[in-house]
């Protein structure tokens, strides 16, 4: 084995992983508790009261966290499934899903819920877009699907489904559950759930939340849950098992302490902010900057990937001109500007998701990523001052 490489130090400006501020790191330095600590059964309580206020979904839905990856969802969606077991004690499903297929982790939701054995519609979306409602309307009307699985900001391309809002819901009906994956949304910027209808929404601690990878933050209707319990899947855990513990303090498993720890004390500090309308004012203030940036940048070639009123308002993607901007030394001398965010040597840019790259290589395109949430307004101009000032500099 050889000695395990230092730590390039540098600042991740992506949205996920994302870089994470020190007072919530120093939380993970603390000493370790206990999963079955007095202390930390307090700490799940509270993390409870405090998500259900910052995600307003008090007498509609029930937060709960577990550790793991929040792609770990996927297969779990299947519990909302409707399934059957014969007399001779075999399992089998006996709904199905109808799934938005709008970016990689769509792809990779479905090829989850596939190999858990349950029949999955897609609807292929084209990176970049959102899908047509009256697509969605027949398709639900066609297979009467007991899930609608919609991934809210495609973090790949920057596209929102949830652009059209309350409509989406009224194209899929009531009966359907309608199941979000909010990775790179969540505490990134606040959705009305109950108006727009979602029944089980998660995220990971990595991307909005600004943390270390390895808490799924989710919510459940009564309606979902009730379709969960008794539910026989592939899963780490029962929905409905999860969030009953959760609600009584008691953890599903061996949970990392820590890392819940932190998440308790963000979720704190960001209701001691102003709660959702804070959050929403600091993220249009991060988009007006965001677009103003895009702006000054048109003549270089520089153009938002989705429309801009379609785009996300968490995750933003702009194509440039391969022929013309030099992206790649963009990214090293940023790397390398310890000026930039006090104490890193420099920041880390996001030059594009492979899949999304390879869709615009043809039209001599390339992408960046840029993360529309978290950080204090004033690193996020500064980053971008600096990649337009390069972006200028290495654009023939």
């Amino acid at each position: 084995m050889k000695e395990p490489l230092p730590n390039p130090n540098v600042y991740l400006f992506a949205p996920g992983p994302h870089a994470g501020e020190k007072s919530y790191l120093d939380v993970l330095s603390q000493a370790i508790l206990g999963h079955r600590d007095p202390v930390f059964v307090e700490t799940l309580k509270n993390l409870g009261a405090g998500l259900t206020e910052l995600l307003e979904i008090e007498g509609y839905a029930k937060p709960f966290i577990t550790t793991g990856h929040a792609t770990d969802q996927f297969s779990n969606v299947a519990q909302l499934v409707r399934q059957e077991t014969d007399d001779t004690g075999a399992h089998r499903y006996v709904g199905n899903i109808v799934l938005v297929n709008s970016d990689v982790f769509s792809k990779k939701a479905m090829t989850e819920l596939r190999k858990a054995g349950v029949k999955v519609n897609a609807i292929d979306v084209a990176p970049g877009k959102v899908v047509d409602l009256e697509q969605l309307a027949t398709a639900v009307a066609t297979y009467k699907p007991d899930v609608v699985f919609v991934t809210s900001s495609c973090t790949t391309s920057g596209s929102y489904q949830l652009v059209q809002g309350e409509r989406l819901r009224q194209a899929i009906g009531i009966e359907p559950l309608l199941v979000v994956d909010e990775v790179s949304l969540m505490a990134g910027a606040h959705i009305p759930r109950e108006e727009l209808g979602i029944d089980f929404g998660f995220a990971g601690s990595q991307k909005a939340w600004m943390l270390p990878p390895g808490i799924v933050v989710a919510y459940a209707t009564p309606r979902a849950l009730e379709r969960a319990k008794g539910a026989r899947v592939a899963g780490i855990h029962n929905l409905a098992e999860i969030a009953e513990k959760f609600e009584e303090g008691k953890p599903s498993a061996t949970d990392n302490t820590s890392l819940i720890r932190a998440l308790e004390r963000r979720v704190y500090d960001m209701i001691q902010a102003g709660g959702a309308a804070a959050l929403n004012d600091r993220n249009v203030q991060l988009n007006v900057y965001y677009t103003d940036f895009l702006g000054r940048l048109a003549e270089y070639g520089i153009t938002s990937f989705p429309n801009r009123e379609e785009a996300s308002p968490t995750v933003g993607c702009f194509t440039y001109q391969l022929a013309r901007t030099d992206m790649k030394r963009v990214a090293e001398d940023m790397k390398t500007d310890e000026s930039l965010v006090h104490g890193y040597k420099g920041v880390k840019i996001d030059t594009g998701y492979k899949d999304v790259n390879e869709y615009v290589k043809s039209q001599g395109l390339g992408t960046v990523r840029i993360p529309i949430f978290g950080q204090d307004p004033e690193i996020f101009m500064r980053i971008l001052d600096r990649m337009e000032t390069l972006i200028k500099r290495y654009t023939v």
